[in-house]
């Protein structure tokens, strides 16, 4: 990565955690960052305490912070169109999340993890290509895409 590039990220991170930051205990439930080209999601985010919609589609993240898994009330997190190939255990935490959007990542196979996300309803893993599947218990009456 040329230093102009790198320049630019941490600019854009700098301004993306500024921007939360005003945030900051607020009543601010959902949040849609959408094409931000974010490689990494800021530590920020973790005082909005009432956020249960988290939209971060289209992104260049490669894996999750465990901070993000300190967002307990999330119902909805998409995060398609990034470049995930696992889920870290600590997304058990998100007792009450309900729709998982991971479409258009890198998944080749489905983990344990899944299945400890018992309020799940809704799990898009459309184009990705799964080659194994372990037991990925969902709740009974899930979509699965």
């Amino acid at each position: 990565m040329g230093n102009n590039e790198s320049t630019a990220r941490r600019e854009r991170d700098s301004d993306m955690s500024n921007l939360l930051a005003q945030f900051n205990d607020s009543e601010l439930q959902r949040l849609d960052l959408r094409s931000k080209n974010l490689s990494d999601i800021p530590e920020e985010i973790t005082q909005l305490k009432k956020l249960v919609w988290l939209n971060l589609p289209n992104n260049l993240l490669t894996s999750l912070p465990d901070h993000l898994f300190t967002l307990t009330n999330l119902k909805t997190l998409r995060l398609l169109g990034n470049h995930l190939s696992s889920l870290p255990p600590a997304i058990a935490s998100l007792k009450f999340l309900s729709s998982l959007d991971l479409s258009k990542n890198d998944f080749i196979e489905v983990g344990d993890t899944i299945g400890e996300l018992t309020s799940l309803t809704d799990l898009n893993f459309h184009w990705n290509i799964i080659q194994t599947v372990r037991h990925a218990g969902v709740s009974k009456g899930a979509t699965i895409d």
